[in-house]
């Protein structure tokens, strides 16, 4: 949805009016910042988690962040640059933050030489849900 729909509906909905690549400018600029957030977080949120012996904790609560930062989208429209910029910033945060949490999981559900491979899978599996929720949702989003 993110690479298909929502730069769309952001740049053709959320930042219409607007000339030249302002609306590209600021679409990357708020996945600068979703990846910076998460590249200086990271460490010390998998520090904390292993710490705290919390990583399941951690992973449900920026699983809930993203859903919760992703349902506000519904609320941008035209005109609302900063909200659906501090959503999607959010949601990104939450969603990438939740995957280390993930990851951490792999060396206790299978030995090291099948990380990868278990991996790889989840991985497709993953995109191919997000294609067939595309596929349901682009009808309702044209």
């Amino acid at each position: 949805m993110v690479t298909a729909v929502y730069v769309l509906y952001f740049k053709n909905v959320v930042m219409s009016g607007q000339t030249g690549g302002e609306s590209d400018r600021l679409w990357g600029l708020a996945n600068a910042i979703g990846a910076a957030v998460v590249f200086f977080l990271a460490p010390l949120l998998g520090a904390a988690a292993d710490i705290a012996g919390k990583k399941r904790l951690f992973q449900i609560l920026f699983t809930l962040l993203c859903v919760g930062a992703t349902a506000t989208l519904s609320l941008t429209g035209q005109g609302t640059v900063t909200l659906a910029m501090t959503a999607f910033v959010i949601a990104l945060v939450g969603f990438e933050a939740a995957c280390v949490f993930n990851n951490a999981f792999l060396p206790e559900l299978v030995p090291n030489e099948q990380m990868d491979a278990l991996s790889g899978d989840a991985w497709a599996l993953g995109y191919l849900g997000g294609l067939g929720c595309l596929l349901i949702c682009l009808p309702l989003a044209m």
